[in-house]
C-alpha cells in the first residue's frame, strides 16, 4: 500500500490515494496512514474532512508539514 500511494501522490492522483487509504482503513481499523489521508483531503479541497481528522488526531499529527495545511 505504501508503494501505490507514493505513486498516485507522485502522479497527483489524490482521488485514486484517497480511495486505497478508505479500503485499507476499512480493512485493518487503523491510523497507520493519517498523514497521507489529511494530505489527500487537503489536495482534493475537502476542508472540513481535514479540520475534522486534524482535531480528532491532533496528538498524532505533530509535523509541521500539517500544521502547515491546517
Amino acid at each position: 500500500i505504501q508503494t501505490a500511494i507514493k505513486i498516485y501522490f507522485r502522479q497527483e492522483a489524490y482521488e485514486d490515494a484517497k480511495n486505497i487509504l478508505s479500503r485499507y482503513k476499512k480493512q485493518w481499523n487503523d491510523l497507520s496512514f493519517l498523514k497521507e489521508e489529511l494530505i489527500c483531503s487537503y489536495y482534493l479541497k475537502r476542508y472540513d474532512e481535514v479540520i475534522k481528522l486534524f482535531r480528532e488526531n491532533m496528538k498524532l499529527l505533530n509535523d509541521s508539514d500539517i500544521h502547515k495545511l491546517v
